[in-house]
């Protein structure tokens, strides 16, 4: 079936000796793989490498057998150009850890509008933005909401359970957040609904929060582990 769909670009993957294989979560359709054969050519005309680099946001012409098999794009072009994401060298690295994140994180049968417009948002407010060192912090939570565990921080209690996602009074090391540790995990979600700003938190305190966040998904997603990408991330943002 021919369709015509916005697209993110999740991971692209060497095919061969010029070609890419490129895992799109599209509005449509959800997660798709295309083989784009010859686009590492320098004969290439048709496509654009750098169109492929995590979180481009496209508008595809493509052929989806559904199959489960590759599928094959006919026409590409940007639906937004980005000015500093694929730029910066802490905004690209920001760019493949979430890549990475929403990778594990969006099963293949996934199709939500919702979703997509949100990701898709998030991605131009992150090029707008000046580098912040917590963006994908906030990222990780709001996105948390789509893939249905958004923290709940109604409930009374002084200690955060990452498998159930909630307060609770007593406290199970294994799984539960201390009461400091909590405190500060509620004021991240509590940031998650107002406009993003520059964190004054440590570094300590970021990477911290980082972590609870990573094992929180971890509880959360079946087949979930840290992004390989992670130790340059965090290179990056202590230097």
């Amino acid at each position: 079936m021919r369709i015509q769909t916005k697209a993110i670009v999740i991971s692209s993957l060497k095919y061969g000796d010029n070609s890419l294989i490129v895992k799109c979560f599209t509005r449509s359709s959800g997660m798709k793989s295309y083989l784009i054969r010859g686009v590492l050519s320098a004969k290439s005309k048709k496509f654009k490498s750098a169109f492929f680099q995590p979180l481009t946001l496209l508008e595809l012409t493509a052929i989806h057998k559904d199959k489960g098999t590759l599928e094959q794009i006919l026409e590409v072009q940007l639906d937004e150009a980005l000015k500093t994401i694929h730029f910066q060298i802490e905004k690209s690295s920001v760019a493949v850890f979430l890549s990475e994140i929403l990778n594990m994180s969006i099963r293949e049968e996934a199709t939500h509008k919702d979703m997509y417009d949100f990701l898709a948002s998030e991605i131009i407010r992150f090029d707008a933005l000046p580098v912040q060192p917590d963006f994908h912090h906030l990222f990780l939570i709001r996105l948390s909401k789509y893939l249905g565990f958004f923290p709940d921080i109604e409930d009374t209690g002084l200690y955060f359970d990452l498998l159930e996602g909630r307060l609770q009074q007593g406290y199970n090391t294994k799984q539960m957040l201390n009461a400091q540790q909590t405190a500060t995990f509620i004021a991240y979600v509590a940031r998650t609904e107002k406009a993003y700003s520059e964190n004054t938190d440590n570094i300590g305190h970021r990477k911290e929060m980082l972590d609870h966040l990573l094992r929180y998904y971890a509880m959360q997603l079946e087949g979930f582990k840290n992004p390989k990408s992670l130790t340059v991330l965090r290179e990056i943002f202590t230097r």
